[in-house]
């Protein structure tokens, strides 16, 4: 049996930990599905904060092999992928429901590298 969740359900803000740990206890109630859908549609904010722990808390659960995240927001997809790369997980998504899901290729996070200059009191 399919499950299919809206993100509303699951949390009305999609940032932060905390918000990621309170959708894992609401999602938890549907794991016993074959297979659950998250569904982003109409989200446009969500944190790599709120993701990593959403999926944190399915590997240490052993179920984020029923998890599709159904998404198209590129930053969304991208998110995902470095969450991904940061958990070694194999993260499954589909761009619409009822696509064949795909398995997100991981995408380390882009280094940030600051220059300091003396001017601002660094480097004296």
């Amino acid at each position: 049996m399919l499950v299919r969740i809206p993100f509303k359900e699951l949390s009305q803000s999609g940032i932060g930990r905390a918000r990621g740990h309170l959708a894992f206890r609401i999602l938890k109630t549907h794991l016993a599905a074959e297979s659950v859908e998250i569904d982003f549609a109409g989200q446009d904010l969500v944190s790599m904060s709120f993701l990593d722990e959403l999926v944190l808390r399915l590997i240490e659960s052993n179920q984020l092999e029923k998890v599709v995240f159904v998404a198209s927001d590129p930053l969304v997809l991208e998110k995902l992928a470095q969450v991904a790369a940061i958990r070694n997980a194999t993260i499954f998504v589909q761009s619409k429901t009822g696509e064949p899901k795909r398995v997100l290729k991981p995408k380390p996070a882009t280094p940030i590298s600051l220059k300091l200059s003396r001017a601002s009191g660094f480097g004296k």
